[in-house]
């Protein structure tokens, strides 16, 4: 069978580099630091990431109950954007769902303007997509 395969951080990835100069990775645990350093070296993103954060809440409670990790993952958005990460790219497709449009909002509010968001479930279909629109 010859189907097209990606991975979606690799994908989350390549859409924040589209529409902004770095990215910071935003993960549920401090656990997917290392796999997340790896898949920036191995594509040559170095210079463009800004920094590795996690909002220590265990995928579990995220299945359960997205609502509690809301302030954290707002407050380590806010300090990735402090340190330098024009796009925020959720490690953990468990973060999505308020993060979308709620993260959007919240960076907003607070620093004036729009900080890229990428969702790697979302930004994976759309490459898969894209391949197979194109023939790839």
């Amino acid at each position: 069978m010859d189907i097209p395969v990606t991975g979606a951080g690799q994908a989350a990835i390549m859409e924040a580099l589209q529409v902004a100069a770095n990215f910071a990775v935003i993960a549920a645990v401090s656990d997917q630091e290392n796999s997340v350093h790896s898949l920036v070296a191995q594509y040559g993103w170095q210079q463009q990431f800004t920094g590795f954060y996690h909002i220590n809440t265990p995928i579990i409670t995220l299945a359960n109950n997205n609502t509690t990790c809301f302030p954290a993952l707002v407050e380590q958005s806010i300090k990735a954007v402090n340190e330098g990460a024009n796009a925020i790219i959720l490690a953990c497709t468990g973060i999505y769902n308020q993060a979308d449009t709620d993260l959007k909002a919240a960076l907003y509010g607070y620093f004036g303007r729009e900080i890229p968001v990428m969702h790697p479930t979302l930004a994976g279909f759309g490459y898969l997509q894209e391949k197979l629109y194109n023939g790839l």
